[in-house]
Order: C-alpha cells, then structure tokens, then sequence
C-alpha cells in the first residue's frame, strides 16, 4: 500500500526500484540492499495500492479523501506516472485503487476519472449488525447466509461492485473480510460468547 502523499517522481522511482537492472540508479539503492534481480524477475506480478480505505477518514484520517471524484483523480494521475515509468510492465504490475464496497455509487465515482486503475478492491464485511443472539439459528443462520446474498442476488453488494469493475476495464478484488459486529443491541457478553 502507497502512501496518499506519494508523489509522480516518488511512484516513477518505485518502478524503478522494482524493475530496472541494477544500473539504475533505483536498482542500484535495491541492488545495494542485497537484491541484484529485479523485483519483476522473482514476482510473477506485484500489487501496488494507492491508499488504505481512502473513504474511512474517520479510522484513517491521515489518509482519507472525503470526496471520491477527488481519490478517482489522484490515482489517475499517480498510476498514469507509474505506467510511463521506464520498466513499467503491464503484466508485472497490478495498480490498484480502493474501493467502498458498501457504497457502490462512491466506487462508481472513483473509477469514472480514468484512474488507469487495473484492480479495485474492496472489503465486505458481513454480519453487521448483530442483534439477535436468542439461539444457534438466530446467531449463525443469517452469518452463514449473508454472503450468499452479497455475492449471488444481482442488488449484492459484492455483484454491483464487480459489475462496475468489469464496466470500467478492472479486476475486482477482496483485501479484507471479517465479521463486522460493531452495530447491534447484543450485549458484549454474547459478543464475546459467541
């Protein structure tokens, strides 16, 4: 994951960290750390993320964008950068844009400013909220079938978002599920229970 704050000439020298022989000045600082080969010669494909959950200022706010057209904006131009960097491989990088997945509309608006993006990711949480936790079926039924109806009912979260990834040319991918229990009326003992 790259910092927001990272600049075109900071992304073109990370490419060049990555990919250029150690002649390169770039490759010659990574050569120097002990890695002679490029990156691009022992990875079949490496995963550049520009930001962690952009659109979480609250969890996050050194990094955050309140505004997706703004996020869609910046990426554009840092993976623009990053695809004419000398070494850049289109089959060795994957540029990666953040994704909110439960706010399609806001994933929408990123990837309407050709963010040159190859993948956008997102993390779909399930099981939020937690409010009843009355017997076995009440607890785990809905936890069993909610991705069921995130993934497979055409209005699921995770379908509307892969369908906006396909319209704009990326791959759509996960970086981070996990039961989301921080709304509800359970108790924090049957949090912890169950």
């Amino acid at each position: 994951v790259m910092p927001m704050a990272i600049t075109p000439t900071e992304m073109q020298n990370l490419i060049a960290y990555l990919a250029a022989p150690a002649s390169d000045p770039y490759g010659a600082k990574r050569a120097a750390l002990g890695q002679a080969q490029p990156w691009t010669q022992v990875f079949s494909e490496i995963h550049l993320e520009l930001g962690n959950e952009t659109w979480n200022w609250n969890s996050f706010p050194g990094e955050g964008i309140l505004d997706p057209k703004a996020y869609g904006a910046r990426t554009s131009q840092i993976f623009a950068f990053a695809k004419s960097a000398p070494g850049y491989d289109k089959n060795k990088f994957d540029m990666i844009m953040d994704g909110w997945w439960a706010v399609p509309s806001w994933t929408e608006d990123e990837l309407k400013q050709n963010t040159h993006a190859d993948t956008i990711d997102i993390a779909p949480y399930t099981y939020n909220p937690f409010s009843d936790a009355s017997s076995t079926e009440a607890i785990y039924g809905p936890m069993f079938a909610e991705p069921e109806r995130m993934n497979s009912r055409k209005d699921g979260l995770v379908v509307q978002n892969a369908k906006l990834a396909a319209q704009f040319g990326a791959k759509l991918a996960v970086y981070e599920a996990n039961l989301g229990t921080s709304f509800g009326t359970v108790s924090q003992a049957d949090l912890e229970a169950h």
